[in-house]
């Protein structure tokens, strides 16, 4: 419970419910950091999570009822001799499921907070096929401002790069193709990307990895931002420019399902 909220509270009903209401929550939390794990199902595949605390908890299983559908549809693609690029891990809803399937998972996550919990959530479960590069990819190599929510939360699925209306902290950039030459990486055999509106900077940055003939499944979480939040015109492309942008690297796209200001796009060679 917020500051905010707790003074609006004492304006409204007074400070005895205040008080009370303080006393809820805080019991509530205490509850929630004992139960710690938990775990979500996809068919045969149960993954546990760290609960950290309720706020956490339900975000993530918002998250995951929002985007089992899609969550399934990249396992459907994936063999496990592939390698596969979580790109905009977050705390690794996709991470944790895909893993089990691939011969490796590289997650790109650059908020510090979701990389303390992505690795904990890699760790509860036994991963050892994962490897977490705290970096942004973008379309050049540096430095670049990072807009974060004001609460330091993990799972908070806002975060992008670029000016927001939390607290900005600087991240480091790297191109996708760079990285993966300096790194003597593998091209990925399925790439997911879901980074709040900057899907065209990844792409223009790992376009050369992308192209690879190797490279046979894209699935792309393209933001539109009609009811707020960061989106593709941000960075100055379009949901039709962006489309056209993937089908000249050699995809088709196959999958198309849009909800509310967000498509998801899967695209195969």
């Amino acid at each position: 419970m917020s500051v905010s909220r707790l003074k609006q509270i004492r304006r409204e009903k007074g400070i005895k419910v205040a008080i009370m209401r303080s006393i809820r929550y805080l019991v509530s939390q205490a509850i929630w950091t004992i139960r710690r794990s938990y775990t979500l199902s996809i068919s045969d595949s149960k993954i546990s999570f760290d609960g950290l605390n309720r706020e956490a908890r339900l975000r993530n299983k918002s998250r995951f009822k929002r985007e089992k559908k899609n969550i399934q549809s990249v396992l459907s693609r994936v063999s496990e001799d592939d390698v596969v690029f979580d790109i905009g891990a977050n705390t690794g809803l996709y991470t944790c499921f895909l893993a089990p399937h691939a011969r490796k998972v590289v997650a790109f996550e650059p908020m510090g907070e979701n990389v303390t919990q992505l690795q904990r959530n890699v760790n509860r479960n036994g991963l050892e096929n994962v490897e977490i590069i705290s970096v942004a990819l973008s379309d050049r190599c540096g430095t670049t401002n990072f807009a974060r929510p004001e609460t330091e939360m993990p799972g908070y699925g806002r975060a992008s790069l670029g000016s927001g209306d939390g607290s900005d902290t600087t991240v480091e950039t790297r191109r996708g193709d760079q990285l993966v030459k300096d790194n003597a990486m593998n091209v990925p055999n399925v790439v997911k990307i879901d980074v709040e509106g900057a899907e065209p900077l990844v792409i223009d940055g790992m376009c050369e990895t992308l192209q690879n003939e190797n490279c046979r499944v894209l699935n792309c979480e393209i933001h539109l931002g009609e009811s707020g939040g960061p989106s593709i015109h941000d960075f100055g492309s379009s949901f039709d420019e962006l489309k056209n942008k993937i089908k000249s690297l050699g995809f088709d796209i196959t999958d198309e399902n849009r909800e509310s200001n967000v498509v998801q796009i899967t695209a195969e060679k």
